[in-house]
């Protein structure tokens, strides 16, 4: 009975898609077998083959190895007999040439697209580098160099209107010392907070107290190599004030606090979000 159209197709469609799969599945393994193979690898696998190989020889000569053979007689009757096997095909060398082969070359193809060790590190370093720093992180490491800071970190009390309940938040206090100008400023740290525009108008009073108490507390002197002493207290206050603040404020507000600053002879500089943002942009290019 001749076998219908429908089926013949349905068959060979089926063993196409059987042998595309297989195929596919090959030159994936072969792909990923290659992209593990290095010089080291290519060694102990050469190694090994040559040890297994020796052994085998050796087993062979001695003829330790039992090997059971089909044997057709008289009246086309099969039987099965254990030899000893003495000799080994030469066609057994031909795939372990192969692979002797394979191997090698995948060592000289992927070392030759490896990426030098170097090149590594200079990315990592760079992408170390170009790591987005956090505006408390920049609240620390903006005034660097030569310049001396003395920090006090303050739990600074708010009553926000009608309401009976204080709200503590720790603020932290940073003067730096700049010898080579002969001056210091301040630096204030603001965390996220409900009431952020309340404390940052809080810091205004804060600016004196600050000052007043480094000048009861601290006694120390300064000098660099080949320059004489200076002492901390022979330092001008600039003015300067740097609020560093964690929840963003409006331009509106921003205005009015710089308004209330000035009134007391400061001069704010109030580093947000936006700062943040900016600094992180300038320093990924």
């Amino acid at each position: 009975m001749k076998i219908p159209f429908l089926q013949k197709f349905i068959k060979i469609l089926g063993y196409t898609l059987l042998g595309i799969t297989l195929f596919g599945s090959i030159l994936d393994a072969v792909n990923n077998s290659i992209s593990l193979i290095n010089f080291r690898s290519a060694f102990f696998i050469t190694v090994f083959m040559v040890l297994i190989l020796g052994i085998t020889i050796v087993l062979l000569k001695k003829g330790l190895i039992p090997w059971r053979i089909k044997i057709i007689g008289n009246n086309d009757q099969v039987q099965y007999k254990i030899v000893k096997v003495s000799k080994m095909n030469m066609g057994i060398y031909i795939p372990m040439f192969g692979i002797f082969v394979f191997v090698w070359v995948a060592a000289f193809i992927n070392q030759k697209n490896n990426i030098p060790k170097e090149v590594i590190k200079k990315e990592q370093s760079q992408f170390k580098q170009s790591k987005p720093r956090a505006l408390r992180e920049m609240f620390d490491s903006d005034f660097g160099g030569k310049i001396i800071s003395y920090d006090l970190e303050k739990d600074v009390n708010y009553t926000p209107a009608k309401s009976n309940n204080t709200i503590t938040l720790k603020i932290n206090q940073r003067v730096h010392f700049d010898f080579d100008s002969r001056a210091k400023f301040v630096a204030f740290y603001v965390p996220s907070s409900l009431y952020t525009p309340e404390y940052c108008f809080h810091l205004i009073s804060r600016v004196d107290t600050l000052l007043k108490f480094l000048e009861e507390h601290t006694n120390g002197n300064y000098f660099s190599l080949g320059e004489r002493e200076m002492d901390v207290k022979d330092l001008k206050f600039t003015g300067r004030v740097f609020v560093y603040h964690q929840d963003a404020m409006t331009h509106k507000v921003v205005d009015e606090l710089t308004f209330l600053f000035e009134k007391k002879h400061l001069i704010p500089q109030f580093r947000g979000p936006e700062y943040e943002v900016a600094q992180n942009l300038y320093k990924s290019r």
